[in-house]
């Protein structure tokens, strides 16, 4: 019985990850830019401008045991070279030796991650790509089961998964897998050799000019038309309404989680768009 849950628990994740479709212009930019990701150009005193916690003794640990793979400048015994995506991994292997995981299961996790293919390009893999869709502007999450393999991908399809399978039937781990490139990020003094972060073309120019006007705090009041057919407001005051803020607009946007936005400028002028406008074909 068991071992058919867990076949039935992979079929719906299989599924759920083979229905997201990645638009074109995105698609476009993951190309150009995937091929920073594995560049070595860091050492671990770059590592240790991140997390100040990580010690030269933790690295040596994880490169013998083949956790991380770092490259060597001129021997063997020379200088120990990290890509963008190793310092990925290192923030993560912390992360679930801080949780209490062996090194075997967060070698299968990690050796899963960089090896797992499932964009069209098969130099990209799962680790990959999943940085990619957070410098995107995606926020993306790390589901690490006891029994199977695990899943990374941006929230909403987690969500589905969520809402496909019994989820609290199985033992799992969530992990914030975005905070690690944020924290990268946020460190400064790391010269990424990329095009910048994505700007979707394809989003409706009304949209993208009320968002601006959100970010920028343009605006008197923010009417949310939710798809239940409510109503939630927002005050240039308060920049919050309840349980109801900003970002919950902005994610309400990103999501296309709503029939219609007003927006009232603070010269009196209205912006609205709604759901159907905003999407094209």
């Amino acid at each position: 019985m068991a071992k058919q849950e867990k076949k039935s628990q992979t079929a719906n994740i299989t599924q759920i990850k083979a229905g997201v479709e990645i638009p074109k212009e995105m698609s476009a930019w993951i190309d150009a830019n995937h091929g920073f990701l594995k560049k070595p150009g860091f050492k671990i005193k770059d590592i240790k401008d991140i997390e100040g916690s990580i010690t030269y003794r933790q690295v040596n640990s994880w490169e013998k045991y083949g956790l991380i793979k770092p490259e060597r400048v001129g021997s063997e015994k020379g200088w120990r070279l990290f890509s963008f995506c190793d310092i990925v991994s290192i923030l993560l292997i912390k992360n679930l030796k801080e949780f209490g995981l062996s090194s075997t299961k967060i070698k299968v996790t990690i050796d899963h991650l960089q090896n797992e293919k499932k964009y069209k390009n098969k130099d990209i893999t799962s680790i990959d790509l999943n940085i990619l869709f957070t410098l995107s502007g995606k926020e993306v999450g790390l589901l690490i089961f006891e029994k199977s393999n695990p899943v990374i991908a941006p929230i909403e399809v987690l969500f589905e998964i969520f809402k496909t399978i019994n989820i609290w039937r199985y033992k799992y781990i969530y992990i914030p897998f975005s905070s690690y490139i944020t924290q990268i990020l946020d460190a400064g003094g790391l010269k990424l050799d990329y095009g910048g972060n994505y700007n979707p073309p394809f989003i409706d120019p009304r949209l993208r000019n009320l968002i601006e006007l959100i970010k920028n705090k343009d605006y008197r009041e923010i009417r949310v038309y939710t798809q239940d057919g409510g109503i939630k407001r927002i005050g240039a005051l308060s920049s919050i309404s309840g349980e109801f803020s900003e970002n919950d607009v902005l994610d309400s946007v990103n999501k296309n989680d709503y029939q219609k936005i007003e927006l009232i400028k603070k010269d009196g002028k209205i912006v609205s768009i709604s759901r159907e406008e905003s999407i094209k074909p």
